[in-house]
């Protein structure tokens, strides 16, 4: 995700999906067990001058199109150009799109109730942002429940080992 237009975008795009694509040999690994490596890159501004919200680059030969290795792929998603769309979004990835533009209310509720992976998305940041009083009683309450399990276990131990003791 890249908050700000800073220089040098394709050349970090491409240093990073250079390293996760590298990185998946180790030493003495061969060359076929490569995977291919998918970069999507979220944008929160504009970087290409048209209204398209996603693109999707490949290595292709520029005289015939034909692709020289499917390896590599690259999608950059522009937020921005989310935000004025205007209408319901066509398909999952314009609805991605508008859940990552931060849209709220009756709209991003409805979008949640047709997909749900938003939907889902949307709980778990629910959970994420609730106050610091719930999230903290949350915590105690888990930290009471291992608590009791422990305290449960280390019971459960010590009651085999005096049974194991009493039985010699």
């Amino acid at each position: 995700m890249q908050v700000a237009n800073e220089s040098n975008l394709d050349q970090r795009v491409l240093y990073y999906w250079g390293r996760i694509y590298c990185g998946q040999l180790t030493s003495g690994d061969l060359f076929r067990k490569l995977k291919k490596t998918i970069n999507i890159v979220l944008l929160a501004f504009n970087w290409f001058p048209d209204n398209r919200p996603h693109r999707c680059f490949h290595l292709k030969d520029d005289e015939t199109g034909e692709i020289f290795t499917g390896l590599i792929e690259i999608h950059i998603l522009e937020i921005e150009k989310i935000k004025g769309l205007g209408r319901r979004p066509k398909d999952p990835l314009e609805a991605w799109l508008v859940y990552f533009s931060n849209l709220e209310g009756e709209e991003m509720d409805a979008i949640a109730m047709e997909n749900p992976a938003i939907r889902k998305a949307l709980t778990v940041e629910e959970m994420f942002w609730r106050s610091k009083r719930e999230r903290r009683i949350y915590e105690l309450q888990e930290k009471a429940l291992r608590e009791r399990l422990s305290a449960l276990a280390e019971a459960t131990a010590e009651g085999e080992a005096r049974a194991k003791q009493d039985a010699i």
